[in-house]
């Protein structure tokens, strides 16, 4: 055409629900923006179905709300569907309506089917009302608009995969306005506001079809514990589709639905949301927490937080039980004011100490009687000190525990140190998951690090002290490790691995080399491995060893108590308590224990009481193990002058023996919730002080026990870490791992509900500019990856 008669591109959008607009937003205010192109835009009417049918009832009709149209650009031509005329046909129609009879909900009618609008234009284009980065959830994979439109829009060409593989050349990638359009919204609604955090609650249908009962039980933990914390305001959002497809979820959990329903009006835990604007929902909100809900992407661009939700059925702890740490890290020893506990918790990087003042008990007499004849000069070395500590601590017995300084370890999360020794002013932290040796100077408050070569995880088991040096016991890690304490030098001892390797069935490749089957006698080291029936005995003067095999097929050991040339080996993976001995390889079975699960270890501590050997249980054994020691054989021939006799070298027999199961002071029984029985701890530290007695640390309800050799108890003093502490620990934990990826905010529920929720209410602010520019990034990257797949 000629100059100003040529004509004009014609440009329909087509609006389903006008809550969804927010998708279509941007394109038609790109449309709009072309002086060569006349822009409609028509609301149609939708009806609903009857509920618990598929029949449309056209009484139910439902039209766009008055003033919608004061969303839309002023240059776009607004019309009525009942007197427009899609005859005259258009370049371009968008839809953001992918169901035509296919929604639970509703249905337009079939004039605006894809099928039926695709005769009216060139090109149908179908826009996403939800912003999709990497893949399509299951529900939107297909629907029957895909196989008529002529171009499917998604932000991201890597979500293409999500559909069905005859879709592929429909995908255009055109950047999603949803960002844009969220961010209008907010700054209608204006900043951040004061109060309580309010964070929305999404569950979709798929959740309740698919997670039946255990989405049950993750609803009612949220709703109990939303019920007793009141600082967050709870927005409850089941979709509306649930209420339409209520039919198809199964009976028991319709009526759980039911009662948690009721229960959450009764208690008045939230608020009950059943608007439809689900863009206006994430902008009035300040998180979400779901599993896996499609919304999870607006409070993400908006620089939400996001609480991913999980499957796992976990209790949720409180306050008292997260305050209850896991021990393993630990050093105590007994000085002139008491007992002195190093230690550092499973899933922190907290040095923490706590002490045991003596007291004047008559129980306690004999022990403190050997107590006081320790050299002066071994008294000298820390009694002090330690005197000034148990003054501090004073003569109270609740569980206080000084947090004295925290590793700077860029690792972070379970496990990461095994073993605290303790020389001088010096505790030095063997890794497990860290990646080297730390020493933390208790003078000057100073830490240094002994980078360990390897990317391995689960390092070592124990570490044994010895003339200036430690030596480290692999668990994973291929050598012994020596470590140098004065000059940090480090030798890595690894001939014995290929010897030892040879005696391991391929079924136990990937198994431990040693767990806690480390026992010293003075220069000597003597393991037996958690992989096979291989005995090893190191000498720490030469760094020699010797290898060999013990003749018990099949078995792995996790822990052991030795004495002279008898063993007492504690199974790993099995049932069998074995005495074996190391000079005749004599051996039998003394004590079959009740098998409850895979890796099991029913005995793991072993102390040596003289004339017993008592082993301490570890997860739900509820016994203590008490075997008495057989008695050597008379020896033997003539005597000699030596004062040796003639004939055959006497050697201590396998004789029959007394065992008994003797009750615990603190057992199963003792746990105080559910959630502390789930994570399955026991005996987790024992050691016999110098004194005679024995100190031990239990999990059951958090406490380390002080007994008798006789096994009675003296005391028992629990051990609570401050909830601050526990709180900031996990703070880091999380922020690390926001860090190590970018800055993505979302929370998985890993430790718990709780932790979890606090962690959104203290930082949910201040992280949402890290959060938004994370997925500015994300969406540029998307845009860049598409540019370099369609130039390839």
């Amino acid at each position: 055409m000629e100059g100003d008669r040529r004509e004009r591109i014609r440009v329909l959008f087509i609006v389903y629900r006008a809550e969804w607009w927010g998708c279509l937003d941007s394109l038609c205010r790109a449309e709009c923006g072309d002086e060569d192109t006349l822009c409609y835009v028509m609301a149609v009417p939708r009806y609903e179905r009857d509920e618990g049918t598929l029949e449309v009832n056209f009484a139910r009709k439902r039209t766009a709300p008055q003033g919608w149209v004061e969303r839309l650009p002023w240059e776009a031509v607004v019309v009525d569907c009942e007197s427009f005329d899609l005859n005259q046909g258009f370049d371009r129609i968008y839809i953001h309506n992918p169901y035509d009879n296919g929604c639970y909900l509703d249905s337009v009618e079939e004039t605006y089917y894809s099928y039926n609008l695709k005769k009216y234009t060139e090109k149908l284009i179908y826009v996403p009302h939800l912003l999709y980065l990497g893949g399509i959830p299951e529900e939107y994979a297909h629907c029957p608009a895909y196989a008529n439109v002529d171009a499917i829009y998604l932000p991201d060409g890597r979500a293409k995969y999500s559909l069905e593989v005859q879709y592929d050349e429909k995908v255009e990638v055109v950047p999603s306005g949803i960002p844009e359009y969220l961010d209008r919204l907010a700054e209608e609604r204006g900043g951040c506001r004061e109060g309580k955090k309010k964070l929305l609650y999404c569950l979709s249908f798929h959740n309740l079809y698919y997670g039946t009962e255990r989405q049950i039980q993750k609803m009612w933990m949220l709703f109990t514990y939303f019920k007793e914390h009141r600082d967050v305001q709870l927005i409850f959002r089941p979709d509306r589709d649930i209420k339409m497809q209520y039919g198809r979820l199964q009976e028991n959990v319709r009526a759980e639905y039911e009662k948690l329903l009721t229960y959450f009006h009764k208690h008045k835990i939230g608020i009950l949301d059943g608007s439809p604007d689900s863009y206006r929902a994430a902008v009035e909100a300040d998180g979400i927490i779901s599993m896996g809900h499609p919304m999870n992407t607006f409070f993400s661009v908006l620089g939400k937080y996001v609480l991913q939700l999980d499957w796992e059925q976990r209790e949720v702890p409180s306050e008292e039980d997260r305050r209850i740490p896991i021990l393993w890290a630990v050093e105590a020893e007994e000085c002139e004011g008491g007992i002195e506990i190093w230690f550092v918790p499973q899933g922190t990087r907290l040095i923490c100490r706590m002490v045991i003042p003596e007291r004047g008990d008559k129980r306690e007499k004999d022990g403190k009687a050997i107590m006081e004849r320790v050299s002066a000069n071994d008294r000298r070395k820390g009694s002090t000190a330690c005197r000034e500590r148990a003054a501090a601590v004073g003569s109270k017995e609740d569980g206080s525990v000084e947090i004295v300084a925290e590793v700077p370890d860029d690792v972070l999360g379970g496990l990461n140190y095994i073993s605290l020794i303790k020389k001088g002013n010096s505790l030095y932290l063997s890794p497990y998951s860290s990646e080297g040796i730390w020493k933390y100077d208790l003078t000057t408050g100073d830490f240094r690090e002994q980078y360990l070569p390897g990317d391995i995880a689960n390092r070592f088991t124990a570490t044994v002290p010895y003339q200036g040096a430690l030596y480290l016991i692999p668990r994973f890690y291929p050598g012994i490790v020596r470590y140098d304490m004065a000059t940090e030098e480090l030798r890595i001892i690894d001939g014995w691995v290929e010897e030892a390797e040879r005696h391991v069935p391929e079924d136990c490749s990937k198994e431990p080399y040693f767990i806690w089957a480390v026992r010293q006698e003075g220069n000597m080291l003597y393991m037996a491995s958690s992989k096979c029936d291989v005995w090893m005995e190191f000498d720490m003067d030469t760094d020699s060893w010797e290898v060999r095999h013990m003749n018990l097929p099949g078995k792995r050991f996790v822990g052991m108590v030795k004495d002279g040339d008898l063993v007492w080996l504690f199974p790993y993976c099995g049932e069998e308590v074995i005495l074996w001995n190391r000079e005749s390889g004599e051996s039998r079975v003394i004590h079959r224990t009740v098998k409850r699960e895979t890796k099991n270890s029913p005995y793991v501590n072993g102390i040596d009481l003289r004339d017993r050997i008592v082993a301490f249980p570890q997860q739900w054994t509820d016994h203590f193990l008490v075997m008495r020691k057989p008695a050597a054989p008379e020896p033997k021939g003539r005597l000699e002058e030596d004062g040796s006799r003639d004939g055959e070298k006497p050697v201590c027999g396998i004789l029959e023996e007394v065992r008994e199961e003797r009750a615990l002071p603190c057992g199963e029984k003792a746990y105080p919730t559910e959630y502390l029985r789930q994570r399955k701890g026991g005996y987790q530290y024992t050691k016999r002080l110098e004194s005679g007695r024995i100190l031990t640390y239990e999990y059951y309800d958090g406490a380390f026990l002080l007994l008798d050799r006789n096994l009675k108890l003296l005391r028992k003093i629990p051990c609570r870490l401050p909830i601050e502490a526990v709180r900031q620990q996990q703070d880091v934990i999380w922020k690390k791992g926001q860090c190590s990826g970018d800055f993505h905010g979302c929370i998985s529920e890993g430790y718990s509900i709780p932790a979890m929720v606090e962690y959104f209410v203290r930082h949910g602010d201040e992280d949402r500019k890290e959060i938004r520019e994370h997925y500015a990034r994300e969406i540029l990257k998307a845009q860049q990856y598409n540019k370099h797949r369609s130039g390839m």
